[in-house]
């Protein structure tokens, strides 16, 4: 008996019916449709989600397009107030956020400039902002949308006292307060505005010394003939030694010609003098003569500091020839 039977290579398959056919195509659909289906999800996720950096960069929490935060408004604007115009000196700045929905946080950043000679000054001067309402640092309250907010500003110098003014008198600095406002939260802006004011170190007048004013010690004859000497005390009555005084460029000694006008007779006196001698040479004439000490600072040469008194001379001579100048009486304070 056979148990197998070769087939031969001629002849043909055995036919395919059409049920066969069918489970066939079918099974290759099902094949193909599982990964096209996970494709399309995985491209329309891509698709769909929210750009990260957008989104990181200007979200509040809340749904807020790009073109709605770019147009809010968001800005600072600041104005002087008032300022003090001495050194030290405070001074008020209100600063105001324009934006229309977010809150701001203000910071402030000082530089300090000199204003012609300063002797070195504007590098000592030291700068501090605090919030007027209540006194806190500056930035501890949050400034809501469109609202206003003023921060006190002072400036402090690094001394005080005669031997500060004898260094410092008349020196004016600039100080600049670079104002920043930035995003409480998100989304992250920021914005600025810069606000400036002068501080001048004051600078005193000449005056008498000692705690009133007397002849003798703002004029002195002298024994026989020859000039008198005029005497002051600067930056107050106690300052009548000559010493170092870089703040004062030079002293002068004017006369009274007329009810307001005033002739400088002598000139060019050492900063670091406080007293100097008028002779009849320097008066030209004879006569009775009201004269004055002025003074000009180093920072500011060009305009004189009276003094607060006056002192009333007599110019005589002799035969032609300048004899001495007598002191007759002393006026002030004025």
């Amino acid at each position: 008996m056979t148990l197998w039977r070769p087939i031969r290579a001629d002849r043909p398959p055995l036919a395919t019916t059409a049920t066969e056919k069918e489970g066939t195509v079918n099974r290759g659909r099902r094949a193909v449709g599982i990964p096209l289906t996970v494709v399309v999800a995985l491209l329309a996720a891509l698709l769909l989600a929210p750009s990260g950096g957008t989104h990181a960069l200007w979200s509040d929490g809340k749904t807020r397009s790009l073109g709605a935060v770019s147009s809010d408004n968001i800005g600072l604007s600041a104005r002087l107030v008032s300022a003090e115009p001495t050194l030290p000196g405070a001074s008020r700045i209100e600063v105001q956020n324009t934006s229309a929905s977010l809150q701001g946080s203000v910071s402030a950043t000082p530089s300090v400039a000199p204003v012609g000679w300063d002797n070195g000054l504007a590098g000592q001067v030291a700068v501090s902002y605090a919030e007027c309402a209540g006194g806190a640092g500056i930035g501890t309250s949050p400034v809501g949308p469109g609202e206003r907010q003023e921060l006190c500003v002072q400036t402090t110098a690094p001394g005080s006292g005669a031997a500060f003014l004898r260094q410092y008198a008349g020196v004016t600095v600039q100080v600049s307060s670079a104002l920043t406002q930035t995003a409480v939260g998100v989304p992250t802006w920021s914005s600025s505005a810069t606000v400036g004011t002068q501080h001048r170190v004051p600078f005193p007048r000449p005056t008498h010394p000692g705690d009133t004013l007397e002849l003798a010690n703002v004029c002195r004859e002298p024994l026989l003939v020859g000039s008198a000497t005029l005497s002051w005390a600067w930056p107050d009555t106690t300052g009548t030694v000559a010493q170092q005084t870089p703040a004062v460029a030079t002293w002068a000694i004017q006369k009274r010609v007329g009810p307001d006008a005033w002739q400088g007779v002598v000139s060019g006196i050492s900063g670091s003098a406080r007293s100097a001698r008028l002779s009849t040479a320097d008066l030209l004439s004879l006569g009775s003569y009201d004269v004055r000490i002025v003074g000009y600072s180093a920072a500011d040469p060009a305009t004189p500091v009276v003094a607060t008194f006056t002192v009333n001379v007599t110019s005589l001579n002799l035969l032609g020839t300048g004899l001495l100048v007598r002191c007759n009486s002393a006026t002030g304070p004025l």
